[in-house]
């Protein structure tokens, strides 16, 4: 199995409703893709709760049954789809993926 981690934050110029809005909109899209993207063996979108300037707004908690299906996913057009949103919005991010 291939766990694949992606964490989320947005930069500085999003704030108030509009930062709340973007990340909300940011999880809409992402929780499409199961449903899309037969690789995908599991998925969870969390918000982040806790108020630190180290926080990430957002993480992608997911499961591939091999290093294909991620790459399946990875060129996948629903997939593409939500990566260029996210780069529209300048989504910083951080992604850890391995093996178990």
């Amino acid at each position: 199995m291939v766990k694949h981690i992606v964490m989320f934050r947005l930069p500085e110029k999003y704030k108030g409703n509009e930062r709340t809005q973007t990340i909300l909109e940011i999880k809409q899209k992402l929780e499409t893709l199961p449903a899309q993207i037969e690789s995908i063996k599991f998925f969870r979108v969390g918000l982040n709760y806790a108020d630190s300037p180290a926080a990430f707004e957002l993480v992608i908690d997911s499961d591939f049954e091999n290093k294909e299906g991620l790459q399946f996913y990875a060129v996948h057009p629903a997939h593409l789809e939500v990566v260029k949103f996210l780069r529209s919005v300048d989504a910083e991010k951080a992604v850890v993926d391995y093996e178990y």
